[in-house]
């Protein structure tokens, strides 16, 4: 059984059995801060895309290329691995950092 709920235009939440899944369709540019969910070791920081992975032969791996604020780490991520920030409203870390 899959529950679909609608967060805005442009999201939605979809959860899978156990697995929840977040898909931006047309919200992710390059420029936008987002807060990784996986993997665990980047998990709960906060990035900014700088675009989108191109594999060896030109194509487009569908994966996005995110620099970790905090880290000199640079990660490779599908859509379902972060959460685009929105920049109007005011973001509180569950660890009690404002960003």
């Amino acid at each position: 059984m899959v529950s679909l709920t609608f967060i805005d235009k442009s999201s939605f939440l979809i959860i899978f059995g156990f697995r929840t899944l977040l898909y931006y369709s047309n919200s992710i540019q390059v420029g936008d801060k987002v807060i990784i969910l996986l993997p665990e070791y980047v998990a709960g920081k906060v990035g900014e895309i700088w675009g989108l992975e191109k594999l060896s032969g030109g194509q487009l791996s569908g994966r996005w290329l995110i620099q970790i604020d905090s880290d000199n780490i640079l990660v490779s991520l599908n859509p379902d691995e972060f959460k685009v920030l929105d920049q109007s409203k005011e973001f509180h870390h569950p660890n009690g950092k404002d960003f």
